[in-house]
């Protein structure tokens, strides 16, 4: 069992490390990340910070113990007396050995900083994918995805068969509703999970692949597609490559379709667009048809969820919509139709915004001695929803 003063003097060696109050704060951050993984280091967690906090910053970052890397390069042999100091820390503030040893595995396998990046950007990854209005049946696939993923890692270490998880994918439904976003959010996950080693993202359409004669065609589709290599390509209407007999259409895609049976494990492509069209796409080539196993669709936003977005929308740009407005804008949304794919969904939304800013700079600038208030909110009449 470690005691108080054993804990005590090897987390002042811990900081003593710390070459400036920048570096003492990070090592307090990496002891409170840790802490908020594992709840039960929290118990005496305060008798050791009370009397280093003096010189905590609240703006450094996370870093994470860059106090850690400067000590080891100096002392490539003192890396096994860091350790044991932080174990004593870790051990005094935690009841349960087993987390211990968790994080002690992470940071003797793993350098420290490189982990916590891994997992803080994992976080953020997961945040922009939860903080989409809507899109459930997506989020879902998405999680089904990550999920096989690890599984997969976890079953290689064991020696046991993976199955690989799917790298190219059919993305159809209405614009404005998330597709190439998501395109975004999977290249991320995919890049963190090592399934793909760049976090490029190229987003193409036809004419970034046809050329005006051709032969040169596959030249210009092999110059994106190199582009593309090892990340991710999206392709937005996908479909217009395939418009009845057109060759330059046909010879891009067996340009992609070449690429991608040489590039099968290590490009992700997407190719996006309307349902039925997507549809066609597919089924109209038994090369595509055969390489293609993952179908998202993105369904049209609901009227609440086009209120959700709206808010988003003026939350970013420091605007604030006012409450008694929302049930009308909600009763506009639910009157659009929606049946079909001609609803633009977010991009209608986003329009529909940047015309009510519009109207309310003109009506606040004819406002005698406006007030903060007047410059933030959006009324009723600032929209065009009668």
């Amino acid at each position: 069992m470690i005691l108080p003063r054993e804990a005590s003097i090897s987390f002042y060696w811990l900081i003593s490390l710390a070459e400036d109050a920048k570096h003492k704060a990070e090592i307090i951050i990496f002891f409170k990340t840790y802490i908020s993984l594992y709840p039960c280091f929290s118990k005496r967690v305060n008798f050791l910070f009370d009397n280093f906090l003096d010189d905590f910053n609240e703006e450094s970052e996370l870093k994470v113990v860059e106090s850690y890397k400067l000590y080891i390069s100096k002392n490539p042999t003192g890396k096994d007396e860091y350790l044991s100091h932080l174990e004593n820390c870790l051990e005094y503030i935690s009841e349960n050995a087993q987390d211990v040893k968790k994080v002690m595995d992470l940071y003797r396998n793993e350098e420290p900083s490189l982990k916590f990046e891994k997992e803080h950007q994992n976080i953020m990854i997961e945040e922009k994918l939860q903080n989409l209005v809507g899109l459930s049946d997506i989020k879902k696939e998405i999680e089904n995805l990550q999920n096989l993923a690890l599984i997969n890692i976890k079953r290689t270490e064991m020696g046991l068969k993976a199955k690989k998880v799917a790298m190219h994918m059919v993305f159809s439904g209405a614009p404005g509703t998330g597709k190439t976003t998501v395109a975004r959010i999977i290249g991320e996950i995919y890049y963190e999970l090592g399934i793909i080693k760049s976090k490029n993202v190229i987003e193409v359409s036809r004419e970034d692949l046809v050329a005006e004669y051709l032969g040169q065609s596959e030249i210009k589709t092999k110059k994106v597609l190199e582009s593309a290599k090892d990340g991710v390509l999206f392709i937005d209407e996908a479909y217009t490559l395939s418009n009845g007999k057109d060759e330059y259409g046909t010879a891009v895609i067996n340009t992609i379709l070449k690429f991608m049976e040489d590039n099968r494990d290590n490009t992700l492509i997407i190719v996006a667009g309307y349902t039925k069209e997507m549809e066609k796409f597919i089924k109209a080539n038994p090369g595509l048809e055969s390489r293609f196993n993952t179908y998202l669709n993105f369904p049209n936003y609901s009227a609440k969820e086009c209120v959700e977005i709206l808010k988003k929308f003026a939350e970013v740009h420091d605007y604030e919509i006012e409450k008694k407005s929302l049930k009308k804008l909600e009763k506009y949304f639910d009157e659009i139709p929606k049946d079909d794919e001609s609803f633009s969904n977010a991009r209608f939304v986003r329009n529909l915004f940047e015309k009510a800013i519009k109207k309310q700079s003109s009506r606040v600038i004819s406002l005698n001695n406006p007030n903060k208030e007047d410059f933030v909110i959006l009324r009723e009449e600032d929209f065009d929803i009668d």
